[in-house]
């Protein structure tokens, strides 16, 4: 409902599931896909820092989550725990 109340007054929200996740079958979510304009957006989680390939869905009510591929890692993530320990001091 409340996303329904989100994109009624044109504000953004983004919904986030693992890609075998049911979620989309639910009644109330084929009656939000069907009443408002849904962009979704697939990818696997390593592209961006994740140490899984976790296959992750996306759903927003504004087109800009289609740019989230200009986002990801275009080599090995860094190890942000390794980075973050160098800084600390014990």
């Amino acid at each position: 409902m409340l996303i329904a109340f989100l994109s009624v007054r044109g504000l953004l929200w983004i919904l986030e599931q693992t890609l075998n996740s049911w979620l989309h079958l639910h009644p109330l979510c084929q009656c939000l896909v069907s009443n408002f304009l849904v962009y979704e957006y697939n990818f696997p989680m390593w592209k961006f820092g994740s140490r899984t390939k976790k296959p992750t869905r996306i759903c927003c009510n504004f087109k800009c989550i289609e740019d989230l591929a200009n986002y990801g890692y275009v080599r090995n993530p860094p190890d942000i725990l390794q980075q973050t320990c160098e800084k600390c001091i014990i």
